[in-house]
């Protein structure tokens, strides 16, 4: 992966903004430029996580194309941001797709996070404006920077979802994850599943509800997919 020095980065407009970073629209990609607080260990840390995922080739089309990173004045380890390809698409709860298509949707997620985790990768930061529906609907994970790998394990930025389960002993790892990804699945299926005389949520369903609600440890959250307990009455 190319490092390029902040001499000479332009940024453009502001394409959006969040906790960590803005994004700016450059002639040659978006920046994503992390935000002053973001320490000198965190920015290193990004760095290493980056250059990992890199060497994983069957990973590289479920995030943007990152086409080089931006390295500090005085460090080219401790870097600013990085320049990636734009990606366009919907989000995971449109109205474009249909129940069936949501529940596809969350399966073909469920499985290129599971193909993360077979080399020692985890992807938390399962929300809404993270994931990108391409036309051919394949998915795009953006925020890749925030992985956490089996080597490095510490999150550069703890989602609300999991506070309160962290606070109580929850572990990252695939735990967390599959938390993260039926809290997903509950914003992405809500409007579906609160007509009740359409769908139905079986008992397994109900309980990884309760449990989540209630932020239990090693619940039904941690090992089950909410999805596969949705069902639409024929």
């Amino acid at each position: 992966m190319q490092t390029r020095s902040i001499i000479g980065i332009h940024k453009g407009d502001v394409k959006g903004t969040g906790s960590e970073a803005n994004v700016y629209d450059m002639k040659d990609g978006y920046y994503k430029k992390f935000k002053c607080f973001v320490s000198k260990d965190e920015r290193i840390g990004k760095r290493r996580k980056l250059l990992y995922l890199e060497q994983f080739e069957h990973l590289k089309k479920y995030y943007p194309k990152i086409y080089y990173l931006v390295s500090s004045w005085f460090s080219r380890r401790r870097i600013k941001g990085y320049v990636m390809e734009p990606v366009f698409g919907h989000h995971i709860n449109s109205d474009k797709f249909s129940f069936e298509e949501k529940i596809f949707l969350l399966s073909l997620l469920r499985r290129i996070i599971e193909s993360f985790n077979e080399v020692g990768i985890y992807y938390h930061d399962i929300r809404i404006p993270n994931l990108v529906v391409k036309e051919e609907k394949d998915i795009v994970l953006l925020d890749i920077d925030s992985i956490v790998t089996k080597d490095d394990i510490e999150m550069d930025v703890v989602p609300c979802a999991l506070k309160d389960y962290m606070s109580v002993g929850g572990t990252i790892g695939i735990g967390a994850q599959t938390i993260m990804f039926n809290n997903l699945t509950g914003k992405v299926l809500r409007s579906e599943i609160e007509d009740d005389d359409h769908f139905i949520i079986d008992k397994e369903g109900r309980k990884i509800e309760n449990d989540m609600a209630l932020d239990k440890v090693d619940c039904a959250a941690d090992h089950e997919y909410f999805y596969e307990h949705i069902k639409r009455l024929k």
